[in-house]
């Protein structure tokens, strides 16, 4: 059954260990107004293929809306428990610890020259060996379009980061975002019908293919 909700990937990688400094010291360098992480190295960001290549999860299918029914933390337990096998746990942190680490991760951050950045981490032997329906339509992880989750709406702009396909960077186009896409949330939207409020930006992602970025090779040393 989790074979079939395209969730094994999930499943299979299990409990994750969730790092507090490194997800600090990265928050810190990131822009939302670009949606990008800004290095030394230049901006680096998270793409469809990292989801596809990391979690073994389809992208290219309707985004995750509907109504928002109102349910307690035990109803998610539930839900977890009958479509990936288990319920997240609390994991306990080294506090003490936090700030030491912190500032290694940042200064190893501020420190990073060119050479030490892989802007192109998966091979072409890794690439192949996912499910079909993760190599069959590789343009979507260039997809210039919104993607959804809820309530949540997220620009995702290979354009800027061109260079993590093996792509020359040319200067990217700006988004335009509207005045309260950066005060959303879900408070008092409770029974949301989040397909109608996200009406108007859905068609661009129903029309994605139609935004592909491309450019030419870049045959320059990374």
């Amino acid at each position: 059954m989790i074979e079939l909700s395209g969730l094994y990937g999930v499943y299979r990688s299990n409990r994750p260990s969730i790092d507090r400094s490194l997800i600090t010291s990265l928050v810190e360098r990131w822009r939302p107004e670009t949606h990008t992480f800004h290095f030394r190295t230049g901006e680096e960001t998270i793409t469809l293929q990292n989801v596809e290549v990391l979690y073994v999860l389809p992208v290219n299918g309707n985004p995750v809306l509907g109504d928002e029914s109102i349910r307690t933390i035990g109803d998610w337990k539930n839900i977890c428990q009958r479509l990936l096998g288990f319920i997240s746990r609390p994991q306990n942190f080294n506090c003490s610890s936090l700030k030491h680490v912190l500032k290694v991760f940042r200064d190893a951050l501020d420190s990073m020259t060119e050479d030490q950045f892989i802007w192109e981490p998966y091979s072409d032997d890794l690439i192949e060996s996912l499910p079909d329906y993760c190599r069959i339509e590789r343009d979507i992880w260039r997809v210039r379009a919104p993607i959804f989750c809820w309530d949540i709406v997220e620009v995702h702009l290979p354009d800027r980061v061109m260079r993590q396909f093996g792509l020359k960077q040319t200067i990217p186009t700006p988004f335009l975002f509207d005045a309260t896409h950066f005060h959303h949330d879900r408070k008092g939207r409770r029974n949301t019908n989040w397909n109608m409020e996200h009406a108007q930006r859905l068609p661009l992602w129903n029309q994605r293919l139609q935004y592909v970025c491309d450019a030419p090779v870049n045959r320059e040393p990374l």
